[in-house]
């Protein structure tokens, strides 16, 4: 880092004793010692301003004067190419973007941040630069953009392997978005690889193992293969979640949503009405009751009532759903719940 400022220089004395040269290198040294304190001083000073704000509490306060100053402040250390500092305000004015859900703005300030960072730490391959890549696959993904996701999550896959990385973090939002673009082949390798790594690494449950099995399932499940190995999947996980977070939790709930959906393509039906009729009321309590997932999962249900020759239920099932919707602020409510119902 550059220091600014400049040491008070000594006037040279014309003294031929020994003893005033003595006096003079004594002075000389005092007088840098004082010049390398206030340096070290405003280095140490200005080392303490530059912090990436960790307390999203206090990034919620920031308002768009503080944007402005930081638009500006991040101009200056372009100019100067001071890349630490620059590499701190593209990360502040990251997060505040991502917390504002300002994502196309975030995607950016990552962009800018990753190359920055190559610079001011002086290398291609370190977690810090991992971390942001992973952040900017997360803020494609909110903007939709599949590809440029997956190509994202690709790189820090890769980057984790050459650091030897004994988990890699970015395996699992890999998976998801390949799952999310109808990729189930590549999706089923990744989180193949996943599964076994985390085993081979943690060795105990939790809520991410979860997450593995769920997303191998699916993946098996979308290509119609090995249904049963889909199947003991996705009952371990429901085993896992209720084991960790208790019977009544998002993560049961979500494992019972997806033990349906097996029993649903296996042409279950009241197994599956089963498991979705589990899963509703307790995202219900969880999440509210306008939270979009309710709104599925009762269409869903009409649906297997309909299989099932319930046409009743499936009626009362389409009018709970349109009062979820018209609670979230949904558009078209009608059109929604039509296309929701339709049945292959």
């Amino acid at each position: 880092r550059r220091v600014h400022g400049d040491i008070t220089q000594v006037a040279t004395l014309q003294m031929n004793s020994a003893t005033g040269k003595r006096w003079i290198a004594l002075a000389v040294g005092a007088t840098i010692a004082a010049g390398a304190a206030a340096m070290f001083w405003r280095a140490s000073r200005r080392r303490s301003q530059l912090q990436v704000e960790r307390n999203l509490e206090r990034v919620d306060l920031w308002t768009e004067e503080t944007v402005a100053n930081f638009k500006i402040e991040r101009d200056a250390a372009e100019a100067s190419q001071d890349y630490e500092r620059l590499a701190v305000i593209l990360e502040n004015l990251s997060l505040y973007y991502t917390r504002h859900a300002e994502f196309e703005d975030a995607a950016e300030a990552l962009e800018a941040l990753f190359e920055v960072q190559e610079k001011s730490l002086k290398s291609s391959t370190n977690p810090e630069r991992a971390t942001t890549l992973f952040a900017l696959g997360q803020a494609y993904a909110q903007l939709n953009d599949p590809e440029q996701t997956i190509a994202a999550f690709k790189r820090v896959v890769l980057m984790e392997t050459k650091m030897n990385a004994l988990l890699h973090q970015g395996f699992q939002p890999l998976g998801a978005a390949l799952i999310e673009v109808a990729r189930y082949g590549e999706a089923e390798e990744v989180y193949a690889e996943a599964l076994a790594e985390y085993e081979r690494v943690v060795k105990v449950p939790t809520l991410e193992l979860c997450k593995l099995l769920e997303g191998l399932a699916i993946s098996l499940l979308e290509q119609d293969k090995e249904q049963e190995r889909a199947r003991e999947l996705l009952e371990r996980s429901l085993a896992i979640a209720v084991e960790i977070d208790g019977p009544v939790s998002v993560a049961s709930a979500k494992a019972h949503t997806m033990l349906g959906t097996w029993k649903q393509r296996t042409d279950d039906f009241a197994g599956a009405l089963q498991e979705f009729e589990i899963a509703t009321p307790m995202l219900r309590e969880l999440c509210g009751p306008e939270h979009p997932e309710i709104a599925k999962l009762l269409t869903a249900q009409a649906r297997l009532q309909i299989k099932l020759g319930n046409m009743a239920a499936a009626e009362s099932l389409l009018i709970e759903c349109k009062r979820v919707l018209e609670l979230g602020g949904s558009k078209n409510i009608s059109e929604i719940v039509r296309t929701q119902a339709s049945s292959d």
